[in-house]
């Protein structure tokens, strides 16, 4: 039964908010006009940069100033190869009398080459995360993220091995950062650091291009460029934490928790544009031992409503007319979101059906060594049928 008078609370309440949103309106006004100021021109934020302490240089660099809309090619006219990567997992499975639960990861890849000569290949694989292999490459304890991130950039190592043609891309989901590396332990940092140092070299050596896309980014970093050229206190280096340390100026403290997709949703809006492709930076990490050989450039790219992070290695740079075209098609044909990569997330992921077979064969292999998997009451009662 619907409480009429605490409805109308609330639709009161909504009243309110909507005074709110037209007041906060004007200071989003600003915001967009500074950042398409900052897009077309960003002389100002190397300024400020240039008069900042080299201990305090951590924000995104500026590369190239050309701000651009997505181009549709003809697709009959183009030719290329590209690869794709993605992951997924299943469980944790507990089993009685073990200390620990294993998981179960599943690895894909697909490399299509369009054109005249078209070809289709693709491979997955499935590894637990207790096997005597995953155990000698991290001897300590480390979260699923990051063993999903190395199998997939091991999977992305050997494709850079097999693929034959030049240039080629090679689309993995997700980053090519891996930000938590820095507070892992000394051995799991070491392998993870020599595998991607592997990987980036052998692309370069043999011209593929490694893409990190990442849609649904959550980023701030060009917020916080324009908390620098609108802040003075972010300039003295605290523009990395959520509030600047004496500043009680409400646009700057609105910049500090905005994300970077926001701010390309307003500038599309104000300039009636349906896509928008970035100027290209460079990302600033704390953590320079890992890319200090190799840095890693971005833009985004907003379509539709999405906004996307792109990341590639900087050797990469000379190859950004290529990386358009070629992820223009890619977008062309998935509607709005690569292909390839939705291609390999249904060749990775772990269905209802395949986890119940999993379940299956892992129950039938423990019962023939004398254990049993554990099958908590919650996920019992959750799969019974109620009439």
């Amino acid at each position: 039964m619907i409480n009429y008078h605490q409805l109308s609370q609330e639709m009161h309440r909504l009243a309110e908010f909507n005074t709110e949103v037209s007041e906060l309106g004007v200071i989003f006004a600003r915001i967009n006009k500074l950042f398409a100021s900052f897009i077309r021109s960003p002389h100002q934020y190397y300024n400020i940069l240039e008069n900042t302490p080299p201990n305090k240089k951590l924000y995104a660099k500026v590369l190239q100033q050309e701000q651009k809309e997505l181009l549709w090619p003809e697709s009959c006219d183009i030719s290329y190869q590209i690869s794709a990567i993605d992951g997924s997992q299943a469980g944790p499975y507990h089993v009685i009398t073990w200390p620990k639960h294993f998981q179960l990861l599943n690895i894909a890849s697909i490399t299509v080459e369009y054109g005249p000569q078209q070809s289709y290949n693709h491979h997955s694989y499935a590894v637990f995360t207790n096997t005597d292999e995953s155990k000698q490459i991290f001897p300590s304890e480390v979260d699923l993220a990051t063993l999903r991130s190395y199998y997939e950039f091991r999977e992305a190592h050997q494709l850079t091995k097999s693929i034959c043609k030049s240039p080629s891309l090679l689309l993995i989901d997700g980053s090519l950062l891996w930000w938590s590396l820095d507070n892992k332990p000394e051995q799991v940092k070491k392998n993870c650091l020599v595998l991607l140092n592997q990987f980036f070299q052998d692309a370069q050596s043999r011209q593929i291009v490694p893409l990190g896309y990442i849609s649904g980014t959550q980023s701030s970093d060009l917020a916080n460029c324009l908390r620098v050229i609108y802040c003075k206190q972010a300039t003295g280096g605290d523009v990395n934490n959520q509030v600047c340390a004496s500043c009680n100026d409400e646009l700057c403290t609105i910049l500090s928790g905005l994300r970077d997709e926001f701010l390309f949703e307003m500038l599309a809006s104000d300039q009636h544009k349906s896509s928008i492709i970035s100027p290209l930076f460079q990302s600033q990490v704390e953590d320079k031992s890992a890319y200090e050989k190799i840095p890693i450039y971005f833009f985004y790219l907003y379509l539709d409503g999405e906004c996307v992070r792109v990341e590639l290695p900087a050797f990469c740079h000379s190859q950004m007319s290529l990386i358009l075209t070629c992820l223009s098609d890619q977008l062309q044909k998935g509607h709005g979101y690569p292909v390839l990569l939705s291609d390999a997330h249904e060749l990775a992921v772990v269905s209802v059906q395949d986890k119940k077979q999993i379940e299956l064969m892992i129950s039938s292999y423990l019962f023939s060594i004398g254990l049993k998997m554990l099958e908590r009451k919650k996920d019992i009662s959750k799969g019974m049928k109620y009439v």
